[in-house]
């Protein structure tokens, strides 16, 4: 037994339009094609449109829907690219990086092993001034003595 319910007119108020659709959702069968298109999602939607004056053409709505997520798909694709580009420049970088890093070591490296070959040449330095010192203290030494010997003898 189908339950009748009136159709609203053309200037009945946005509440009993969601009405009627509320009362023609309760009185379908359930597992049926009208019942998986006017469920309670549809009727939040069209009461949604409705309060806000939006057009309810359910079509428009499904295309202009499907424009949004194929350009969101697009965006999303563009996005994931040039995400791939930044992880590839950012390898890139780091590889650059790394050999730098790797270089500068080896100029540290090349330093302290420089440092310490001066160090030992300012030591050796060092020694032969000491040497020269003492070469000198005997020069004189034997330069006085030769004195006092050919004073001696003169």
């Amino acid at each position: 037994m189908k339950k009748m319910f009136e159709i609203p007119e053309y200037n009945s108020s946005k509440e009993e339009e969601v009405d009627f659709l509320k009362k023609l959702e309760g009185s379908l069968h359930s597992n049926t094609y009208l019942a998986s298109l006017i469920n309670p999602g549809l009727i939040d939607w069209f009461h949604w449109a409705v309060k806000d004056d939006v057009s309810c053409d359910i079509v428009n709505a499904l295309e202009f829907a499907q424009k949004q997520r194929n350009a969101e798909v697009e965006i999303s694709s563009k996005l994931r690219t040039d995400v791939e580009h930044l992880n590839k420049a950012v390898g890139l970088s780091a590889d650059v990086i790394n050999a730098k890093n790797l270089t500068i070591a080896q100029l540290e490296d090349t330093i302290a092993g420089e440092r310490e070959d001066l160090s030992e040449a300012r030591e050796e330095i060092i020694r032969m001034e000491m040497i020269v010192e003492d070469r000198d203290r005997d020069i004189m030494e034997l330069k006085a003595k030769l004195y006092d010997l050919m004073t001696k003898n003169g």
